[in-house]
């Protein structure tokens, strides 16, 4: 489906981007704040999340469509209770007060969102 297909395309940029960020050494001490890391904390995520809704999607007609919305609503839960904030707190013992001004500035973990404005 296409919205799968869009979700693979983010996942892929946002880890493209991410690579290439860490793999600069002036990134070194800094948080990947660019691209798409501008509109979400965990943008590889939401494109993973929406690959299993496009698949969801697709499967309704089957008799096991049931089975296949809740794959992205659990993937959804594991994402948002376990997996970001682990990477989170990793992220603020290593670089807290880089990542606390990240988290500040933009707000949404999963989903992307216009940033936070700072004056």
């Amino acid at each position: 489906s296409s919205i799968a297909i869009t979700g693979l395309v983010i996942e892929s940029v946002a880890d493209h981007q991410l690579f290439y960020f860490k793999k600069n050494p002036n990134n070194k001490n800094n948080v990947c704040d660019t691209g798409l890391w501008q509109y979400s904390r965990h943008p590889n995520l939401f494109g993973e999340l929406l690959i299993w809704v496009g698949l969801s999607i697709s499967s309704w007609q089957t008799p096991d469509a049931l089975i296949s919305i809740m794959s992205p609503l659990l993937l959804w839960v594991i994402m948002r209770f376990m997996t970001v904030p682990a990477t989170e707190r990793h992220s603020l013992s290593s670089k807290p007060t880089q990542y606390a001004s990240y988290q500040n500035k933009v707000q949404s973990p999963i989903i992307p969102w216009p940033t936070k404005r700072t004056s």
